[in-house]
């Protein structure tokens, strides 16, 4: 079970995602009927996915330190505390925020879509 407490720390961000999907449809233009448009939806997921990794990414970096590490003893990392120190050790606050960009460029497309593909469901698929 490496990094099973890191992956639940790393969950508890999912009220960010929900959060900022809702926050940023509350703002973007909707259709009459008062649904969000396809644009609106894709960029209020795009809006979800930052505010989730915004929140837990640090924790993501942890998280995939441990569970990417060989299964040897002595272990390199001894848990999230000692994986944590270890990063800051050696590469500063930046060693939390090392691959971020790609995950940020890549959380437009693939959340904006999610969302989309949700109001379409909700407002097409399931009767009212």
């Amino acid at each position: 079970y490496k990094g099973w407490t890191s992956t639940v720390i790393q969950r508890t961000s999912v009220g960010a995602y929900f959060g900022g999907f809702e926050l940023a449809s509350r703002t973007l233009p909707k259709r009459p009927d008062g649904t969000l448009r396809v644009g609106s939806a894709l960029l209020a997921g795009g809006a979800a996915g930052t505010c989730f990794w915004l929140t837990c990414y640090p924790v993501d970096v942890i998280k995939n330190r441990l569970m990417s590490q060989p299964d040897v003893t002595p272990r390199k990392y001894d848990g999230v505390i000692d994986c944590a120190r270890k990063i800051y050790r050696v590469d500063g606050i930046r060693g939390f925020f090392r691959g971020f960009v790609v995950c940020a460029l890549r959380t437009l497309p693939a959340n904006g879509a999610t969302w989309v593909m949700y109001t379409f469901t909700m407002k097409y698929v399931l009767p009212p």
